[in-house]
């Protein structure tokens, strides 16, 4: 329970705080430069992808830590079976082939 209590504050702040931090500057810097409404939406939107950016790195860590794939890993290699390339050929010459 305090597991998840934990992950709903750490989503809450990972959206939250870069949407404020952004938003509020823009709306700041627009008071004191007079572009209105301008940086008020360059701040929107650089909030919007600071947030996706801090959500993909908190569900990667997630997924990381619950046993999910890492794209550091190798995937797995299969032996041949009788039929693969190399196999075939030595078959074929002792074939008579």
């Amino acid at each position: 329970m305090a597991q998840a209590l934990a992950l709903v504050g750490q989503l809450g702040f990972a959206i939250a705080c870069p949407m404020v931090a952004f938003i509020g500057g823009g709306a700041w810097l627009d008071g004191q430069l007079n572009t209105a409404p301008w940086l008020l939406f360059l701040g929107i939107l650089l909030g919007v992808l600071a947030a996706a950016g801090a959500l993909y790195k908190l569900s990667t860590g997630l997924s990381r830590k619950s046993g999910g794939s890492s794209p550091d890993v190798p995937y797995k290699v299969e032996k041949g079976s009788e039929t693969s390339g190399t196999n075939r050929a030595k078959k074929q010459r002792h074939n008579g082939r």
